[in-house]
């Protein structure tokens, strides 16, 4: 909970489906959603526009929360590819970056991490 409140969380994004999220950041006050993105751009019956609407509602989330000051847990059950996907599509969609400096900018700041093939080609 000091977590939580240290850091203004305001938004919980459930990054991959399949496990429940503790019920605290509810009683929080935390508003919580679940969206599969990277689950979405890995489905290829989903079609790109069903991908491209889900990618607009993660950017609307994230943009709502920095207006208001708040911050957003993403939140994963077995590995960090999940959220590392999720802020490299909404970095790409907000800045107009390409792949390669998106996954650049990542490795800066989390120097070692990498993404498998079937990611990087979502």
């Amino acid at each position: 909970s000091n977590f939580v409140v240290m850091n203004k969380i305001g938004f919980c994004i459930k990054c991959q489906t399949g496990f429940p999220v503790p019920h605290t950041l509810r009683r929080m006050g935390v508003t919580y959603r679940v969206m599969n993105l990277l689950g979405a751009y890995t489905d290829r019956e989903l079609g790109a526009e069903g991908q491209d609407a889900l990618l607009e509602k993660f950017y609307t989330m994230m943009e709502e929360a920095a207006e208001q000051g708040l911050g957003v847990l993403l939140y994963t059950f077995q590995d960090f590819a999940w959220p590392c996907f999720c802020v490299v599509a909404f970095w790409m969609r907000k800045h107009m970056w390409t792949l390669d400096h998106a996954l650049a900018v990542m490795r800066s700041r989390w120097p070692g991490l990498e993404f498998d093939d079937q990611a990087q080609k979502s």
